[in-house]
């Protein structure tokens, strides 16, 4: 199905390319002409405009798939315990810190040889 889209979508972008060109030489437009030529010389890359919902199978419309990116960052960015949690192992951390006393001149020197 993937391949087929692929074929598809690559025949009608030579054929818009061609179409181009062919109006750009009508128009005397030498330096245009030449860009799209080079265009037309790399080849098609294709791009995937598909991916997997949660049962792995694959949505091909935009809608579907601007539904799933944002079932998935909801999930992701919507974490509110795991969040909370951890912003109170923060604290804590930050309070031990606090409560230590920096070393004396006595205790520097030991450390230091």
């Amino acid at each position: 199905m993937a391949k087929k889209r692929c074929r598809e979508s690559k025949g009608k972008w030579e054929q818009e390319k061609l179409e181009e060109i062919e109006g750009l030489a009508k128009r005397q437009e030498i330096r245009q002409l030449y860009q799209k030529t080079g265009q037309l010389k790399k080849g098609f890359q294709p791009r995937t405009s598909m991916c997997k919902n949660k049962k792995g199978e694959l949505l091909g419309g935009e809608e579907e798939i601007l539904k799933r990116w944002m079932e998935h960052f909801k999930e992701l960015l919507n974490t509110e315990s795991n969040g909370k949690e951890q912003a109170d192992q923060n604290i804590e951390a930050s309070a031990q810190e606090q409560c230590i006393e920096e070393p004396n001149t006595q205790e520097g020197k030991l450390y230091r040889s």
